[in-house]
């Protein structure tokens, strides 16, 4: 599990911050009007994500994205 400090100091792990991106794409999603709007959101979502789960970047880089 990759733990990272994040700017204020707490430590965040990849699976909260995995969580804590899952919650804020279904909160946009509902608050979009179009279904271009929804996809634009689920795109940008599964970019964060797939740079949240590399393994080649480092947690204190990856906590940049979050």
């Amino acid at each position: 599990m990759d733990v990272a400090a994040a700017p204020g100091g707490a430590l965040l792990t990849t699976p909260a911050l995995l969580e804590d991106l899952q919650q804020r794409k279904q909160a946009l999603k509902q608050a979009a009007q179009t279904p271009v709007e929804r996809a634009t959101i689920e795109i940008v979502a599964l970019l964060f994500q797939s740079i949240l789960t590399e393994e080649r970047i480092p947690a204190t880089v990856r906590v940049w994205f979050a």
